[in-house]
């Protein structure tokens, strides 16, 4: 489901997106498709690898995101969350997470906050001595359908190619439609001596 779920991104959108992460609890690789619009890297690097840091937002229920991390309970209602406080659907205040992956020493480490407050960070763990994993990479695949010249990592999609195509696909039918229902209506002769004023006889 997630390889076609990225795949739809990646032909709509021009660029697909793999999260590929570690799952302590299953103790298996976990993957997931990561919106591109939630993904901020250092501009102008040809290699995500080659970017200082990686910052993936997401926005959380406020209270569910109290329930994992207790200690966020007495800043509830606080502008820690968002300056204006965004509304989902059903009505709940969202608050905006920073997942940072950044490389120090030649080591991946990972910092979790919510406005202020850090909510986990591997650097200074003594259970990450080699950082967050050790093989130092980013745990995000960029896979570009037509890779975009000067934007690393980001792609032209099948929408993006097609779209001026379309609208002069959709301008031709019309004049199709339009010059069939033109030929298909009767018209008649009008003697010169008629009481018919043929112009407005012959607007259709």
């Amino acid at each position: 489901q997630v390889w076609s779920d990225v795949w739809w991104q990646k032909l709509k959108g021009g660029t697909g997106v793999y999260g590929v992460f570690w799952d302590p609890q299953e103790e298996e690789v976990a993957l997931r498709r990561v919106d591109l619009k939630d993904l901020y890297w250092q501009p102008g690097v040809e290699n995500l690898d080659d970017s200082e840091a990686v910052f993936c937002l997401a926005d959380m229920d406020t209270q569910m995101l109290i329930r994992l991390y207790p200690q966020l309970k007495n800043f509830q209602g606080s502008r820690l969350w968002r300056q204006e406080p965004s509304q989902t659907p059903m009505g709940d205040n969202l608050s905006t997470v920073v997942d940072v992956y950044y490389k120090r020493a030649g080591k991946l480490h990972y910092l979790k906050y919510v406005g202020c407050h850090i909510l986990f960070a591997t650097e200074g763990n003594s259970l990450f001595p080699n950082g967050l994993y050790s093989h130092g990479k980013y745990p995000f695949v960029l896979d570009p359908l037509f890779p975009q010249e000067g934007y690393p990592g980001c792609g032209y999609g099948y929408v993006d190619l097609c779209r001026d195509a379309q609208n002069v696909v959709d301008i031709l039918s019309s004049c199709f439609v339009k010059n069939a229902l033109v030929c298909a209506t009767p018209r008649w002769c009008v003697r010169t001596d008629a009481a018919v004023d043929e112009k407005e006889y012959a607007d259709f």
